[in-house]
C-alpha cells in the first residue's frame, strides 16, 4: 500500500513541479532565480561576490562576502574540534567506548520500561527504512488529495478538510505489524522481563510522539486549503479519534496476528511488506471495528460542515473515545503477551 503511495505522491509532486516551472516563465528567468537564490547559501557565496561586483553592487558582494567567510570559519571550527576529539578517542571497531550519560530523548521519555521501549521505538522510526516508509506514508496520504485536487483545477470543497481522515490506514497497519518489525530482536524484551502491557503502550507512545505531531499539521493545513478554517476542530476530532481507535484496536489484535515484516536491512517495499495474509485479516477487523467505534467522532465531524460548533463536540468525542480505546487495547494485549511471549517470538522470528 505505502508503495502505491509512493509512486502517486510522485506523480502529484511532478506535477506541482511543473505548475511551477511555468509560473516562473522562460528557462532564462529559471536560471536567473535559482543562480540569485544559490548566491547566498554558503554553496555559492563566494562565486556570488565576482558577480555581485560586475553588477555594480558593492554592498551585495560584501555581504556574500561575508556568508563565505563564515562558511569557512565554521567548516574550520568543525574540522579542528573532530581532528581533536580523534587525537584522545580514536574510533574503534569494538569495545573501549567511554560510558556516557543519557540523551535529550532518554531523558525526556518516563524511566519505566514504557519508557525505555518508546525510546528505542522512536530511534528506528528515525534510522530504520522501514519505519520512515510508514512516517512518511501518514504524511504522504493527506498531499496525495492535495495534489490530486490542486492539479485538476477544480474548486476545493469542505472534504478537502477532512483529507487526513485516511491517514489513520497507516496508522491502523503500523501498529498492527510493529512487532514483526524487530523479527529476532524481540527476544532482547522476553529477557529483559517486559511486561506486555509496558512493551504496548511504549510502541504506541513511540509512534505518537512522530506520527501526532504530523496529523495535527496536515489538519491544520487541510483546513486552511479548504478555506474553512472553522472545521479545524472538526478534522482534528474526526482524524486523531480514527487514529486513536485503530491504534488500539491493532494493539489488541497483534499479540495474534503480528503479521509479517521486511528483514532488518531489506527494503522497506521487498518481501514481507505487505504484511501477509494477517495483516490483510488484521485491517479488515480494524476496518469493520474501528469504523464504529470512529462513528460518534466522525459523524459530528460531517455534522460540523453545516454547524461548525459540532466540530468541537466531534474533537471531545473522538480524543474520549480514541483514549479509552488505547486503554483498552493495551490492557488486552499486554495480558495475552505476557501469555504468548514465546509464541510470539516464534511468529515473528520465522522466514517468510
Amino acid at each position: 500500500m505505502l508503495g502505491t503511495l509512493l509512486l502517486i505522491a510522485s506523480g502529484v509532486l511532478l506535477q506541482g513541479a511543473i505548475a511551477g516551472l511555468a509560473a516562473l516563465g522562460s528557462a532564462e528567468g529559471l536560471l536567473t532565480a535559482v543562480a540569485d537564490a544559490v548566491a547566498w547559501t554558503p554553496l555559492g557565496a563566494a562565486w556570488g561576490v565576482p558577480l555581485a561586483i560586475a553588477h555594480g553592487e558593492p554592498l551585495v558582494a560584501a555581504a556574500r562576502l561575508l556568508v563565505a567567510l563564515a562558511t569557512l570559519a565554521a567548516l574550520w571550527w568543525v574540522w579542528a574540534r573532530a581532528f581533536s576529539a580523534r587525537l584522545v578517542q580514536p574510533v574503534v571497531s569494538s569495545g573501549g567506548g567511554a560510558v556516557r550519560s543519557g540523551r535529550l530523548l532518554d531523558r525526556l521519555m518516563p524511566p519505566t520500561p514504557t519508557g525505555a521501549v518508546a525510546a528505542r521505538g522512536i530511534r528506528y522510526r528515525l534510522r530504520d527504512p522501514r519505519h520512515i516508509v510508514n512516517v512518511l506514508g501518514v504524511a504522504l496520504v493527506p498531499l496525495i488529495l492535495l495534489g490530486a485536487g490542486l492539479a485538476s483545477g477544480a474548486p476545493l470543497g469542505p472534504a478537502v478538510a477532512f483529507a487526513p481522515l485516511l491517514a489513520s490506514l497507516v496508522v491502523s497497519t503500523s501498529v498492527q505489524l510493529d512487532t514483526a518489525y524487530d523479527k529476532d530482536a524481540l527476544a532482547l524484551h522476553v529477557h529483559a522481563g517486559i511486561r506486555g502491557a509496558a512493551d504496548r503502550a511504549g510502541r504506541l507512545l513511540s509512534m505518537g510522539v512522530l506520527l501526532l505531531p504530523l496529523l495535527v499539521v496536515a489538519c491544520v493545513a487541510c483546513a486552511l486549503v479548504a478555506g474553512r478554517a472553522d472545521l479545524l476542530p472538526a478534522t482534528l476530532g474526526a482524524t486523531l479519534g480514527s487514529a486513536l481507535v485503530v491504534a488500539g484496536v491493532g494493539t489488541a489484535i497483534s499479540p495474534w496476528l503480528p503479521g509479517q515484516a521486511p528483514a532488518p536491512g531489506a527494503s522497506p517495499f521487498g518481501r514481507g511488506s505487505s504484511g501477509g495474509g494477517e495483516a490483510f485479516v488484521g485491517l479488515l477487523a480494524m476496518g469493520v471495528v474501528g469504523g464504529l467505534l470512529s462513528l460518534p467522532a466522525v459523524g459530528l465531524a460531517i455534522a460540523a460542515v453545516w454547524l461548525p460548533w459540532l466540530g468541537w463536540a466531534s474533537l471531545a468525542a473522538g480524543l474520549v473515545i480514541g483514549a479509552l480505546v488505547v486503554w483498552g487495547g493495551v490492557a488486552i494485549a499486554g495480558r495475552a503477551i505476557d501469555r504468548r511471549w514465546p509464541e510470539l517470538l516464534a511468529a515473528v522470528s520465522r522466514e517468510g
